[in-house]
């Protein structure tokens, strides 16, 4: 993302959302652009009305995305997933 960024509005539009990730309790993060920040934060340049249908059909983005490859290897390989996306053989 853009960490390193001065001028961008786009990190303070984010809103972390829980996710679960497996059959028990466990969550974990992902990020939306707050729907009444959407316009102005990524997609100024587009009419309010269309940013409006943008923001209400956005998918998050899981924080594990955003994090830097030296992060994610660190946690050691990915676990394989079923076709629902739930952890398998864990």
């Amino acid at each position: 993302m853009e960490s390193g960024s001065k001028d961008s509005v786009l990190t303070t539009a984010l809103v972390p959302l829980q996710y679960p990730i497996g059959d028990g309790a466990e969550t974990a993060v992902e990020f939306a652009i707050d729907p009444a920040k959407f316009h102005d934060a990524f997609a100024a340049d587009l009419p309010p009305e269309q940013t409006a249908v943008m923001a209400a059909t956005q998918r998050p983005v899981a924080e594990l995305a955003l994090m830097g490859v030296g992060h994610v290897a660190a946690q050691g390989p990915p676990q394989p997933l079923d076709a629902v996306g739930v952890r398998v053989g864990v």
